[in-house]
């Protein structure tokens, strides 16, 4: 929808024009008129956008610097590439999420098998059921729910917040949040906006990571002392030490925007190996539990049969 609406402004029209032409198609009739209302009464697309929950912050922050330097067509085309790579990044992730889910999945399958000869096939799906059930509705839930959270609302962020104090999970929070924060910071300095306006931009972006709550305060109060980017971000204390000395080799070959991106790219990949050694490391522990889960059912459905036939056996043949 915002590359069609890029291509609209681009053309010479406006965002009314493009809903009544039928570009806002996917969207819903409430959304689609107030996108036309608010064209129409001349307020900044970017406000608007926003108030929808089309976009998040950082990005319409990005968008009003593309509106005020008159480059909002090439601003949503970025901002639908962000949003693109975002998809592409939480597909990846419920991929990595299959492995173990199959093991749950297979877990509420087997580990009550044994019922099925110790006792009735209604004893073993009664048994079952319960966890089934419960293991089915996460699909719902990821796949359903997850993606029509904002992404920077309290819950979504409050949940990595809270998963950044996890072991190996606060690798991976803080990896996604240093990957925001150069993405948002680099496509800001991109679009014209000056740097003391869009660290607070980028600050927000990785406001899933405790560490980058003073981030912005602090960045700016530096850079108003006379140090450079590089030695400001490092007064935060939020950032490892190779970050910090590729920003510094950024701001004197003047390829900032350059190091930022690669900055992105690394720590995104970063934080995709460490929900990937995540996932395989809970996919063995399900492992693990699950064949001795079985084994535990095994061993106790034999013993019940034993039992079973001694009683029978003491009660045809008594001692």
């Amino acid at each position: 929808m915002l590359r069609l609406l890029a291509q609209t402004l681009e053309s010479g029209l406006t965002a009314s024009s493009f809903v009544h032409s039928g570009g806002g198609v996917d969207l819903p009739a409430s959304a689609a008129a107030r996108l036309a209302a608010d064209a129409g009464a001349g307020l900044p697309l970017s406000q608007t956008l926003e108030g929808l929950g089309i976009v998040d912050g950082p990005s319409a922050g990005l968008l009003r610097a593309k509106e005020s330097h008159g480059g909002l067509p090439s601003g949503l085309v970025t901002i639908a590439d962000r949003l693109a790579d975002r998809r592409r990044a939480r597909q990846r992730l419920l991929g990595l999420l299959l492995y173990p889910y199959g093991l749950l999945v297979a877990a509420a399958l087997i580990v009550p098998a044994p019922r099925l000869f110790s006792c009735t096939p209604s004893a073993y799906f009664s048994a079952m059921r319960p966890a089934l059930v419960a293991i089915l509705s996460v699909p719902a839930l990821l796949l359903g729910v997850l993606p029509r959270i904002d992404p920077g609302g309290r819950l979504r962020r409050g949940a990595l917040r809270l998963g950044s104090n996890v072991p190996f999970v606060g690798s991976a929070v803080r990896n996604g949040a240093l990957a925001a924060y150069a993405d948002v910071l680099g496509a800001a300095i991109k679009a014209g906006l000056p740097v003391r306006e869009a660290l607070p931009l980028a600050a927000q972006a990785a406001s899933s990571d405790p560490a980058f709550d003073r981030a912005a305060a602090v960045t700016v109060e530096q850079l108003d002392g006379g140090a450079t980017l590089a030695a400001a971000l490092g007064a935060t204390g939020a950032f490892p030490a190779s970050f910090l000395s590729q920003v510094g080799s950024g701001e004197a070959t003047g390829k900032l925007d350059e190091v930022l991106e690669h900055l992105r790219k690394d720590h995104e990949e970063r934080s995709r190996l460490g929900w990937l050694g995540l996932a395989i490391a809970t996919g063995a522990v399900f492992a693990i539990g699950v064949m001795g889960l079985l084994a535990y059912e095994i061993v106790s459905g034999f013993k019940q049969a034993l039992d079973g036939m001694k009683n029978q056996i003491d009660i045809v043949a008594p001692p």
